[in-house]
Formats: structure tokens, C-alpha cells, sequence
């Protein structure tokens, strides 16, 4: 599964980790290619396709808030841009216009920027200074226009799925109960639209939380997120529970299921050193668990679907629950097995047997049923019902978001002591 886009940087070039000094009149205008290229090279494409500061500071900050931001007016863009490529949008054309007014003409679909982006590396080493406006032919650009509508295309994305977010809440408002749409509104007005959920280690932006209030399929990155604050907000059952609880992420199953570290029949000898920690550390639990253990997770079917895998030593089982009545996937069973045995030599581990699992009626909540089926059997919570499907997804972001503002407040009061006691 491929990262989503709003995870990588998107104004960086090259990694700009190292300082070099250099002459950039021996690369502009002397016919080379951009590729390999030095880093003060690539340090100056950097710097002319940033958006300036003077610009920044016209735009919202990201640290403003996710309610504040829908008033913010972006510029129309542009469906599709015919009859122009991307490498003939630069011209040795003197800029007849800032970057700021980047905001009163169409911007570039997200794609058509992508491409942009990789052409302006030769544009700058061919000496090319500005960028050709495809709707107004009379508009020159500078090459800081690429980062300032870089930007503007990430606030319209967030307004359109925070928008989308509100809209669904509203059409749902009959069945959200109005104690969590203030809860989700209050939310809104402090949670910075450019951020990071705070505290659970998925790499989740805040823009992705729109997802859950929507009809739409869920990422590996929140079916993590779900766990991750279950592990905490059950951490008080799971630590003194007999036998024990452990929740894996989705990379478990997933390393399981495709990891060239073993195949169907064995594990390569050097499996503990080059497994993922997090995978040998789980085995380690399960090892070392006296009394038995119960691990939960949720594993990725393709396509596009979640189900729940549930194990337990004690009772020598492994369970699988898959809300479209699928089997689990060819091969995990069998690759499960052989990792089990790495663990647990002597142990021999019963037939795949059926999780309960409610049956979905939609095509989008595959990933909180296979959250909600571990909860239900792990923690005794209720089982999803298509009645309260809309309560369900709400809960959850209320869940983790509730969670990264508490854990941001934590860590600002404890920033705060410290810095008290040392002055």
C-alpha cells in the first residue's frame, strides 16, 4: 500500500542534509541535465520554488484552525490544462507577475504541478526564469509560483474534505447524537488544519481525519491510528489481564503475509536480525507469556478490504473474521503457522477456525468492523450494527482526536515545568 500523498514533502527537492558552496553559473545555461546534481544545485532549486516569506504570511499559518480555514477563499483550479506540457510552461520570459497573485488566477490540477515540479530542475539549468500561465498567456510567473500554489492546492484539498466532513455530519443528523457533533465542532475551532495527530506514532495529518466522518474506505494509517489509541484507552484491562492482551498493527499481518525473511515452510536463519523489531518484540510477548496470550490484529485482503485476526495461545486457536464472509488470504494461514513456530516450537496450533463477525452492508466499513469485531472480543464492547454505523466512525475520531489534543496538553504542561524548575 502505497503512503498517501499528503505524507510526503511536498516542497522538497532533494535531501538538504549536507552544505556545499558552488559556482551555479557553471550549471545555469551550460546544457546539463539535473540529475545527480550537487546540493548547492539542487539547494537552489529549493529555494526558487519555495513560496516567500512575504507570501506566507498572507496565507493561513499552519497553525490555524481547521474551522477558521473554510473561510479562507482559494482560487479555481484548473480541471485539465490542454495544449501545453509542462516543459514548455518555462520561459526565458521575464516574471510580469508576482507569486501572490498566484491566488487571483486559476491554479494547476495536482497532477499537472507534480510535473511541473520535475521539469523545473532543467527549466532552471536551461536558464529559463518564469513559468507561462496556460489560461493567461500574458501572465510570467516566478518559479516560487510552484510552492505557492503547492500550498494553496493543499488548503483547498483540506477545506474541500473538511467541507465534505460537515456536510456528512449534517446529513447524518438524525442519527449522531448532538452531544458528538458539539464535541467534533469544538474540536474544529482548536485543531490546527496543518498538523499531525499527536501521541499514537501513525503519521496521520489532521486533514485525513475528515475520512472517518465520510462513507470512505479507511487507510492503513487509520486502521494504526484505531489501534494505537485502543491500546491506550484499554490500557488499564490489557495490563492486568489473564492471559495476557496484546493489539498488533496492520504491519504485522502484513509482514507476515509478504515478508521474503521466510517462506511457507520455513524461517531464514537470520529471520530476528532482520525482521522488523516491532514483529520480533511481539513474538518475544507471545513466548514469554506464561499463561497465554490474545493477539489481535487486522489484516489488509486484497483488495481493498480489512478483516480481524484473532490468536490465542492458551486455547491453541487462530481466528479469522472477515465482514464479507472472505477466507483469509492464500498463503497468511500457512506463513502464520511457520511464525508461530519460531516463537513457540512446541506448540501446535488447531484448525483456522471462524471469527464472529458481523456481516457489512456498504462497501466502506470493512476497517472499523475489523477494529470493532478485536474491541468486541477482546474488550466486550458492543458490535457494530448498520444502525449505528455513522456513530461508530464518529467515535473513533473523537477517540483519536480527543487523545492528541490530551497528549499535546501533556506535553505542553510538562515543557512548562520544566522550563519553570530551570529558570
Amino acid at each position: 500500500m502505497s503512503a498517501h500523498p499528503l505524507h510526503s514533502d511536498t516542497n522538497a527537492i532533494e535531501d538538504l542534509t549536507t552544505d556545499e558552496v558552488g559556482d551555479i553559473s557553471l550549471w545555469i545555461g551550460q546544457q546539463k541535465e539535473y540529475r545527480n546534481v550537487p546540493n548547492y544545485v539542487s539547494n537552489e532549486l529549493c529555494q526558487r520554488t519555495s513560496p516567500l516569506p512575504s507570501v506566507l504570511e498572507l496565507l493561513p499559518s499552519a497553525s490555524f484552525p481547521v474551522l477558521h480555514l473554510l473561510e479562507f477563499p482559494t482560487p479555481r483550479i484548473t480541471a485539465t490544462i490542454l495544449g501545453m506540457t509542462p516543459h514548455a510552461s518555462f520561459t526565458f520570459h521575464e516574471a510580469t507577475h508576482s507569486s501572490l497573485e498566484c491566488c487571483q488566477v486559476p491554479a494547476p490540477p495536482h497532477d499537472f504541478l507534480r510535473k511541473l515540479r520535475a521539469s523545473a530542475g532543467q527549466a532552471m539549468l536551461d536558464g529559463k526564469v518564469s513559468i507561462q500561465h496556460w489560461d493567461r498567456t500574458d501572465v510570467f510567473l516566478p518559479f516560487d509560483a510552484l510552492g505557492t500554489w503547492d500550498f494553496l492546492l493543499e488548503i483547498d484539498t483540506a477545506k474541500k474534505a473538511w467541507i465534505d466532513a460537515l456536510c456528512w455530519m449534517e446529513e447524518h443528523h438524525d442519527t449522531i447524537p448532538e452531544e458528538y457533533t458539539e464535541r467534533i465542532k469544538s474540536l474544529l475551532c482548536q485543531v490546527p488544519w496543518k498538523d499531525y495527530v499527536k501521541g499514537l506514532g501513525s503519521g496521520l495529518m489532521t486533514t485525513e481525519m475528515a475520512t472517518f466522518l465520510s462513507k470512505n474506505w479507511l487507510s492503513d494509517a487509520h486502521i494504526h491510528t484505531m489501534l494505537a489509541v485502543t491500546r491506550h484507552l484499554c490500557n488499564d484491562i490489557i495490563s492486568s489481564a489473564d492471559p495476557c492482551i496484546e493489539i498488533a498493527s496492520p504491519d504485522f499481518a502484513s509482514h507476515v503475509l509478504n515478508s521474503p525473511l521466510f517462506s511457507e515452510t520455513r524461517i531464514t536463519s537470520d529471520y530476528s536480525r532482520n525482521a522488523p523489531k516491532s514483529v520480533i518484540r511481539l513474538g518475544d510477548k507471545i513466548r514469554c507469556a506464561m499463561s497465554g496470550i490474545r493477539v489481535g490484529a487486522v489484516a489488509y485482503s486484497p483488495k481493498s478490504h480489512w478483516a480481524s485476526l484473532l490468536i490465542d495461545s492458551q486455547a491453541r486457536t487462530i481466528q479469522w473474521g472477515d465482514s464479507l464472509g472472505r477466507a483469509i488470504p492464500a498463503g497468511l494461514e500457512d506463513r502464520l503457522r511457520v511464525w508461530l513456530s519460531f516463537f513457540l516450537p512446541h506448540m501446535q496450533f488447531l484448525p483456522i477456525r471462524n471469527l464472529s463477525c458481523v456481516h457489512q452492508s456498504d462497501s466502506y466499513s470493512c476497517g472499523i468492523i475489523a477494529v470493532n469485531t478485536l474491541k468486541h472480543h477482546l474488550f466486550g464492547d458492543d458490535i457494530w450494527t448498520s444502525a449505528h454505523r455513522e456513530i461508530h466512525r464518529v467515535k473513533e475520531f473523537l477517540n483519536i482526536m480527543e487523545f492528541s489534543e490530551s497528549w499535546k496538553a501533556g506535553v505542553s504542561v510538562s515543557a512548562l515545568c520544566i522550563s519553570t524548575k530551570h529558570s
